[in-house]
């Protein structure tokens, strides 16, 4: 697999960063997101904290300081 990677890099650098693109893109939830949840939930015993966007996409810290 990883010649296979290598070699399209070396020769077509379009294709493998599309494809590169789409690997990420289609990996969904990271598994350390699961494990981090499962830690505060299980663990410390701690819930989420919901943090609102504001029209620009940015946070609205105020917003998690309420919780």
């Amino acid at each position: 697999m990883h010649h296979k990677a290598r070699t399209l890099y070396q020769h077509d650098r379009r294709l493998f960063n599309e494809k590169a693109v789409l690997n990420i893109a289609r990996s969904g939830k990271f598994s350390s997101d699961r494990t981090i949840a499962e830690y505060a939930s299980d663990i410390w015993g701690v819930k989420s904290c919901p943090v609102e966007r504001d029209l620009n996409g940015d946070t609205v810290l105020a917003d998690a300081a309420k919780h």
